[in-house]
């Protein structure tokens, strides 16, 4: 709708009535629209739970009746009478088996006959007796592919279960009838609103409620051809009966594959609406016509200060005539005036600030650098009305410990460090202190207060507490913070930087979230550091023994006596380096390169002066330094002395018919003996003179046996003594002299010979 050329108060008017009347005519319409639309919703989901409570009462019933036959067709004495041949003198059996059979045809469940047909033996008992058949009687079908089937026939419906199931020649096939009498007393009694009725799945009548209106229904209509193409489980058709059109709500049976059906009139559902729909719209008028009375009364009223506010604005007599206002929208020339004034505020208000913002940081920043001058310092305090003097100020420092543990990683340093300094701004009175700002990996405060008690340090302290609970809070990671000394003039803001960073390196020996002071940490004289080389020694001799345990609990006690001691943190940092040569030394000793330890591109200096508590040492040394050595030196070890061994025992097998010693064989590969023999032990299991014993021991049986050399001879190419020794020796290992074992020895093929 157009309105441009229209006054504010015609304005008023015309969107005063356009807002009362459109709710008033959507409402209306949408009310007759949803009741007729919810009328007929309700009768079909009423005629729906019809259905369903039909369809739950008739397959109740029918799975009563299929649980109650299958029970007593897999009972023990209905399986035994049924296997037995049809002859008279089992007749007390198929006279029990009949009274079975009739207490299955209870009223409740309408059962008109049962019977059981035995298609081994050729015979069937029921209500009419017992009598054979043949294949020109008539029994159930054996094709049914199910194990228990429901059919329609012309007095009712019939189950049909066989056993064995789903066997194409069942031993036995139980029936049981139905009528269609018993079926219709089961249908809910008839709705006012519709008519339900039962196909089977060839859109047979199986039961109704009102059977002249049923078989006229699906008579004149294409209904059963419909339901017959439709797949859907539950669903809905319209169809055209007569004059009317009917809602029909229609549910397919899982069971059976029948179809239980209501049709209700739509004309009939939507008589009562029409009414309402009548009744809406005299409403509607008559509140229509109330609308524009109250619309032009109401405008009138709230139009007199708009023309006021009008005339002040272009600069008009509120007493002057204004025939243009009939031609103009007042409001929107207002409007437009106060629009351009708030732009102009606004653009400028967001410039200033900004700058401001960014003069803020930019100044505190050189503040730490130390980039400004006393005189410009004082220029700039007064032009960013910071305070001008402060009697005592500090510079806190904050710095994440650790992200280890934690849901962050390396990339959201950046971001909590700001998370951190927009905390630290919120906590601390803005009175107190200056901008803080990030700078490096560390959060920069500067606090100040005009009282000259000391005691201020207290709140500080708290500040800092305050800080860390909610880091810990919000972002679930701790922070250390690092105090400098009290300071007065703020050409030492630098200086004060360099002491809280300080502060914050002697988080190694006080541990994680901890508040330090450097005033603590000089408070007294410090004593003469010295460094720990008696236990530097005992590590290094476990590491080099390849002691794992010792050389754990040595490096725990090396760190510690590290930090227990007063120390600066620079003197500590060299004794780390210290500690750190020396346990490179053992490897090079072993002509093993330090360049083995270090992991990717980063300096090992460099990772060892970025740890920041004991226990972050202990796990670093630990973990990057002596559990890599000590592999190294196992190997290296474990190498050499497989080297030695195997040379021991090479010389041993192409010199044993010389004089070996154990002190010629260690000439040989150039080491000590006593330190070959150790080795030599370990590796093969027995010292050297039990293994060349055993070696010339082997090669001696072998002599006998495969050559005809004398045993003096035999003694004297094992080098021993005499013959004489050679036999006690042997008997001394083998139970038997060396004759007795050459006899033995060569018995034995001529024992087999005879035997065979």
């Amino acid at each position: 709708m157009k309105t441009r050329g229209l006054t504010y108060l015609n304005k008023l008017v015309l969107y005063g009535f356009v807002l009362g009347v459109v709710p008033l005519l959507a409402l209306g319409f949408f009310s007759y629209f949803r009741t007729s639309g919810t009328i007929q919703n309700y009768v079909e989901e009423g005629n729906l739970q019809i259905l369903k409570l039909s369809q739950s009462r008739i397959e109740q019933n029918l799975k009563t009746v299929e649980a109650s036959a299958t029970t007593m067709l897999h009972s023990p004495f209905v399986e035994s009478v049924l296997s037995l041949p049809l002859e008279g003198k089992y007749y007390n059996e198929f006279d029990q088996l009949t009274g079975t059979i009739r207490q299955l045809q209870v009223f409740e469940l309408g059962v008109s006959d049962i019977e059981f047909y035995n298609m081994h033996g050729k015979w069937q008992i029921g209500n009419k007796g017992i009598y054979p058949f043949n294949q020109d009687n008539s029994h159930p079908t054996l094709e049914i592919p199910q194990k228990t089937v429901w059919e329609s026939n012309k007095n009712g419906i019939r189950m049909i279960s066989k056993k064995p199931a789903y066997d194409p020649d069942p031993d036995v096939i139980i029936t049981a009838d139905i009528p269609f009498s018993h079926l219709r007393k089961l249908l809910l009694d008839t709705s006012p609103l519709g008519s339900v009725f039962m196909l089977d799945s060839e859109m047979k009548l199986l039961g109704y409620q009102d059977e002249s209106f049923t078989r006229s229904f699906l008579g004149e209509t294409e209904l059963a051809q419909e339901l017959k193409r439709l797949d859907a489980e539950v669903g809905k058709v319209n169809v055209h009966y007569g004059k009317q059109e009917y809602s029909v709500t229609f549910i397919r049976s899982s069971l059976t594959g029948w179809m239980y059906v209501s049709a209700v009139s739509i004309d009939m559902i939507t008589q009562e609406s029409k009414a309402i729909g009548r009744f809406t719209i005299w409403i509607c008028f008559i509140i229509i016509l109330l609308v524009l009375i109250f619309s032009v009364m109401g405008s009138n009223r709230f139009y007199s200060p708009i023309r006021k506010l009008y005339a002040t604005v272009i600069g008009q007599d509120t007493h002057q005539p204004t025939p243009h206002l009939k031609r103009e929208d007042e409001l929107q020339q207002i409007g437009k005036r106060f629009l351009s004034l708030l732009n102009r505020q606004q653009e400028m208000s967001g410039q200033i600030q900004g700058q401001v913002v960014q003069l803020n940081q930019f100044f505190v920043q050189k503040l730490f650098f130390g980039e400004v001058g006393p005189r410009e310092i004082k220029e700039k305090l007064l032009i960013l009305q910071f305070p001008q003097r402060w009697q005592r100020m500090y510079v806190m420092a904050i710095e994440i410990d650790t992200l280890e543990g934690s849901r962050y990683e390396e990339k959201d340093l950046d971001l909590l460090l700001f998370a951190v300094n927009n905390i630290a701004g919120e906590l601390a009175p803005q009175h107190t202190l200056l901008n803080p700002i990030v700078l490096h990996e560390s959060q920069l405060t500067i606090l100040g207060t005009d009282q000259t008690d000391p005691a201020w340090e207290e709140d500080v302290y708290q500040l800092a507490e305050e800080i860390q609970r909610a880091v810990r809070t919000y972002l679930n990671i701790s922070v250390s913070v690092g105090l400098s000394y009290a300071f007065e003039a703020w050409t030492k803001v630098p200086k004060a930087y360099k002491e809280a960073i300080d502060a914050l390196r002697y988080r190694v020996k006080l541990g994680h979230e901890t508040i330090i002071s450097i005033r603590d940490i000089f408070a007294d004289t410090p004593a003469e550091t010295s460094y720990p080389v008696k236990i530097s020694d005992e590590l290094r001799q476990a590491i080099n023994a390849s002691d794992l345990e010792q050389a754990t609990l040595l490096l725990h006690q090396m760190v510690r006596e590290l930090v227990v001691q007063p120390f600066h943190f620079h003197d500590y940092q060299f004794s780390l380096i210290r500690f750190l040569s020396e346990l490179g030394s053992l490897l090079q000793d072993q002509g093993i390169s330090i360049r083995t330890l270090m992991k990717d591109d980063e300096s090992i200096v460099e990772s060892l002066f970025k740890l920041r508590t004991t226990e972050e040492v202990e796990a670093w040394f630990k973990e990057v330094v002596v559990g890599p050595v000590l592999l190294l030196l196992e190997e290296r070890r474990s190498h050499q002395f497989r080297k030695i061994s195997e040379a021991v025992i090479q010389i041993i097998h192409e010199e044993y018919d010389s004089d070996l010693t154990l002190e010629l064989c260690a000439d040989r590969i150039e080491y000590h003996p006593h330190y070959v023999s150790k080795v030599f032990r370990q590796e093969a299991g027995v010292n050297f003179g039990d293994y060349l014993l055993q070696y010339r021991l082997t090669l001696a049986k072998k002599m006998l046996v495969e050559t005809n050399m004398k045993i003096s001879d035999i003694s004297e190419k094992l080098k021993y003594t005499n013959s004489t020794n050679f036999i006690r020796s042997f008997r001394k290992v083998e139970g038997e002299t060396p004759g007795q074992y050459r006899e033995r020895m060569q018995e034995v093929p001529t024992s087999g010979s005879l035997m065979k």
